[in-house]
């Protein structure tokens, strides 16, 4: 997130909106990275204290009525749609963007052909992009000697995701540009995507993001530390707000709850000396069994 991650922490916890929080941590957070994605397909992250096309320096002059429009975005729905609805409020209220479009279906002879997440207008800069935003969280883990990034459920990859991006949504703007509204054809669109998350590592190393299955958390090795369980699946947009760090568990009381717990995968903060890591659970069957 651009500075030292405690200098942005105390930046984005001065901000009272969770929902701008929660947005505004995406925003700046480093993009998912794979082969398959150049660098410049990447959406220029966001930048706090600058006036520029991506700067956020406009907080300064929200007024209440313009953060109810991000407040109102239900989040009883699946947590990438949830942000993606998130974003397109953003885009609303931010005097940089004009939002041409957002969720825009292709319909050809009334068959879908597939979805625009956004199409935009960046004022300063003068230029038309079309967005492609997806949210997305890994775990790192190897098979036959390859290694992969597999989704918490064991339904998806990293690998597939970043294919499906690069040769499937950012392409269908360019082929089925006739299908949008005529006011928004002549536009000389760049395609970009954003890809937010985290990547998860196994917890034998020595990272801020680990993994492990529920039958190895004897193993962990994390004393004097607390424990935080992020209720609701929403929490895991933005882990670090201190909102999510008010009923600990001791190391025993997690390993106990994780034993009992009917509901894999959860993600945990875990605070040690003013530290944070996270931690992702999962069932001992992953990914094999879920795949």
């Amino acid at each position: 997130m651009g500075n030292s991650a405690e200098d942005n922490f105390k930046w984005l916890n001065t901000i009272s909106s969770r929902s701008l929080r929660e947005l505004t941590y995406l925003l700046c957070s480093a993009e998912l990275e794979h082969e398959t994605i150049s660098k410049e397909l990447h959406y220029p992250l966001f930048l706090p204290g600058s006036d520029s096309q991506y700067g956020l320096n406009f907080y300064e002059h929200l007024d209440t009525k313009k953060i109810a429009q991000l407040e109102e975005v239900d989040p009883r729905t699946a947590l990438g749609r949830y942000a993606e609805r998130l974003l397109a409020a953003w885009f609303r209220i931010n005097p940089n963007y004009e939002l041409l479009e957002a969720n825009f279906q292709l319909i050809e002879n009334n068959i879908t052909l597939g979805e625009i997440d956004f199409l935009l207008w960046e004022k300063e800069n003068e230029k038309a992009i079309h967005l492609e935003f997806a949210l997305k969280y890994y775990l790192k883990t190897e098979q036959n000697g390859r290694v992969r990034y597999i989704g918490p459920k064991g339904k998806d990859n990293l690998e597939g995701k970043a294919k499906k991006l690069v040769d499937n949504q950012l392409q269908q703007l360019k082929d089925h540009i006739n299908l949008l509204p005529p006011k928004l054809r002549d536009f000389q669109y760049q395609s970009r995507l954003m890809l937010k998350g985290f990547i998860f590592h196994p917890h034998t190393r020595a990272e801020d993001q680990l993994w492990i299955k529920r039958s190895e958390i004897e193993e962990l090795r994390i004393e004097a530390s607390q424990f935080y369980f992020l209720e609701n699946i929403r929490d895991w947009i933005y882990p670090f707000d201190p909102i999510h760090r008010k009923d600990p568990y001791s190391i025993d009381s997690f390993k106990e709850r994780i034993r009992i717990s009917e509901h894999l995968p959860i993600m945990l903060v875990i605070e040690k000396k003013e530290k944070l890591w996270l931690l992702m659970v999962v069932e001992d069957g992953w990914p094999d069994q879920f795949a």
